[in-house]
């Protein structure tokens, strides 16, 4: 085998053994350093906190404070309507009247003879004194006397039960009777409600629940956009077995008529202030455990990750707490960096940004 054949083989071994032992590390460590010492860009948005109310939402049911059907105490025709369906009526004026039939007569029956049994005991005292008269005779006529009165009493009675009236200031809601009905006692007249006084019905969370106390301010919001303002004065003390929900009611003193009693309304309760920001959803992450988080970016360009809790959501944004009061919120690229990993932010500062950063109230005060 001659000499340039050796060399030949002694090459192609070389070869073969540098290809199996793979790139030279240090040059890939090189590679590698000259890759960190390159910041992923990312671009931030300074984001301030600013007090927020805390609020419980919820939906109810706009209704009189007391609804009363009126009954009739006693029998007999429908004989006056005074005050007709949806009238105000003050306390104590009557709304409707039965009529006396022989009431009247009976009226003057009794007092006559109660009359007759007074002047009785009157004579038969006398006569017991000077011993003309028993014991018995005298407390027979006494009990003649407190019968003679108890049925004037109740003659009365029927006469006032003719007359029905207003239990306190109301509407009158609606009617079962007309002029010439027969009623008997335990019938149904009119129906009344105390629209001075509203109320408030609703349901609300098991979860938001204990935040709850009498005497909150509730802010509602009716079908055609008035507000009314009250205060809560019911939370009950057990929730319903099958919703797990608590009822709540508020009461309401409105300074104007409320015409849309019964209808639905939404009603909001502020149970505290607090320091929030307000973002775009889209800044949002996930950790590992599916915790919510938001990426920023501190005063040495280093990405930090912040646990946050989501409280409220508007129809551009969000409010969130867990972040410091000033911070620059990572809006784009969160995706690819890592906690502790350096970057090079640039601060965005356009209309799209700023108005992330404001609420609805704050956008609506600038562009004013």
């Amino acid at each position: 085998m001659n000499k340039s054949m050796w060399v030949a083989i002694f090459l192609s071994l070389g070869l073969f053994l540098w290809v199996i032992s793979g790139p030279d590390d240090s040059l890939e460590s090189t590679n590698q350093h000259t890759e960190e010492r390159v910041p992923m860009k990312v671009q931030v948005t300074e984001s301030l906190a600013v007090d927020v109310d805390i609020d419980i939402k919820f939906q109810g049911e706009l209704l009189p404070a007391r609804e009363v059907i009126l009954r009739s105490e006693t029998e007999g025709r429908v004989a006056e309507i005074i005050v007709d369906k949806a009238s105000s009526v003050n306390q104590g004026v009557q709304i409707l009247s039965i009529a006396l039939d022989d009431r009247k007569a009976r009226l003057e029956g009794a007092k006559a003879e109660l009359i007759k049994a007074e002047s009785d005991l009157v004579s038969n005292r006398k006569l017991y004194k000077r011993g003309l008269l028993s014991a018995s005779q005298l407390k027979q006529n006494e009990s003649n006397f407190a019968s003679a009165k108890a049925q004037l009493s109740q003659i009365n009675n029927e006469i006032n039960n003719t007359k029905i009236k207003a239990p306190f200031d109301s509407v009158v809601d609606d009617r079962f009777v007309e002029v010439g009905d027969y009623v008997r006692e335990g019938d149904s007249l009119v129906r009344v409600l105390d629209t001075k006084t509203l109320k408030v019905i609703g349901w609300v969370p098991q979860q938001k629940a204990s935040e709850l106390e009498v005497g909150q301010k509730v802010s509602t919001e009716l079908v055609n956009g008035r507000e009314l303002t009250g205060v809560i004065s019911y939370v009950a003390p057990q929730a319903d077995i099958e919703t797990r929900a608590f009822k709540i009611e508020a009461e309401i003193k409105p300074l104007e008529k409320v015409k849309l009693l019964g209808s639905s309304v939404s009603s909001r309760i502020i149970t505290s202030t607090k320091k929030a920001h307000f973002l775009s959803p889209s800044v949002i992450s996930l950790d590992a455990s599916g915790a919510l988080l938001v990426k920023a970016v501190n005063e040495n360009n280093k990405v930090v990750s912040y646990p946050i809790e989501v409280i409220q959501s508007e129809s551009n944004g969000i409010w969130l707490l867990g972040l410091p009061d000033v911070v620059n919120v990572i809006t784009m690229g969160q995706g690819f960096v890592l906690p502790d990993q350096i970057v090079e932010p640039t601060l965005v500062t356009d209309k799209n940004s700023t108005e992330l950063s404001e609420s609805p109230a704050e956008q609506s005060k600038r562009e004013a």
